[in-house]
């Protein structure tokens, strides 16, 4: 599981008035600022070399105006979801080994038990030039390593409370953005509010 950072999209409860810039939310004991995404059309998608294949070909979007959270969720913001739902996150679960086999080729080996253990990929910090493309060379697994102790189970949050929440899978975006009555951006709003309606370019994002 690859750091996620959570973005927001408000879609009730702050109404859609154009000449409202920003907007502060309180959501249980988290505070969420909003800014307004005005409508219009942007070229989405990138032809680069870099892009994936469900990047291509690029082509014109338009979209409504929009509420976006104006960061991305901080470690406070999510401990206050946390502290209220009672949520477990993805990387605090233990990996199902019934699951992992079923994505893998018959025949394969299956991982010791003492690697069926919580916990995330961390980044790897390289002092010698590696391959960009290469996830495999940039991340490694780290046991116990969640959105509590994002590098690894030594590391902490603390005095980190506005740093944006890591360790976060898909599933835990969804559900705290249910619980604050919000919505996951849809990927067109999210790129469009990145570029600012100006770039195409994946690298300048």
């Amino acid at each position: 599981m690859i750091n996620k950072l959570i973005i927001m999209c408000l879609f009730i409860g702050c109404g859609s008035d154009p000449h409202i810039k920003r907007s502060v939310i309180i959501v249980g004991e988290a505070e969420i600022a909003f800014v307004w995404i005005p409508n219009g059309s942007f070229i989405m998608g990138s032809n680069d070399s870099m892009a994936l294949d469900n990047e291509k070909p690029v082509h014109e979007i338009t979209l409504d105006g929009f509420w976006m959270s104006e960061t991305p969720v901080t470690n406070v913001q999510f401990a206050a979801f946390i502290n209220e739902s009672g949520h477990t996150t993805t990387a605090e679960v233990a990996p199902n080994l019934e699951e992992i086999m079923s994505q893998l080729p018959p025949g394969t080996t299956p991982p010791p038990k003492e690697m069926l253990v919580p916990g995330s990929l961390t980044f790897i910090y390289r002092p010698i030039p590696a391959n960009p493309n290469s996830d495999i060379k940039w991340w490694k697994w780290s046991n116990n390593s969640d959105w509590r102790h994002p590098y690894g189970e030594d590391s902490s949050i603390e005095g980190m409370d506005n740093h944006p929440v890591v360790q976060i899978s898909w599933f835990d975006a969804l559900a705290f953005s249910k619980w604050a009555v919000m919505s996951l951006p849809t990927e067109a709003q999210w790129e469009y509010a990145a570029k600012k309606g100006e770039v195409t370019n994946r690298r300048e994002m």
